[in-house]
Formats: C-alpha cells, structure tokens, sequence
C-alpha cells in the first residue's frame, strides 16, 4: 500500500478519515463523562456540607 499521507495535496482515505471520526468522537465521550462525574461530585459536595450543617442546627435545639 502506498503512503500518501506525505505528499502535497494528498487526501486522507476513507478509513483515515473513519478513524479520526472514530477518535474525535471518544474524545468527546470521555469529555462528557468527565464534566459528569465533575457535576455529581460538586452536587455530592453541597449535598454533605447541606447534612452537615442541618445535623449541627438539630444539634443546637437538642442542647
């Protein structure tokens, strides 16, 4: 198989261009799945400091 990667003007074949269609897609997956996981543990951060704060106001009427 020739390589034309390197010559001027040379156009990618189809499955060069099925690859990085390949590879841009999973790029993008693992890009939502790591603003995701950003989002539930930001929304798991606030829903502790929330429990927190509501177990230490019942511990005040407690007293």
């Amino acid at each position: 198989m020739i390589d034309r990667t390197h010559v001027h003007g040379a156009h990618p074949t189809p499955r060069e261009t099925g690859r990085a269609r390949a590879l841009r897609t999973a790029a993008l997956a693992a890009l939502a799945l790591l603003v995701a996981a950003r989002a539930l543990a930001t929304d798991a951060d606030d829903e502790v400091r929330k429990l927190a704060a509501f177990r230490e106001s019942a511990s005040l009427f407690d007293s």
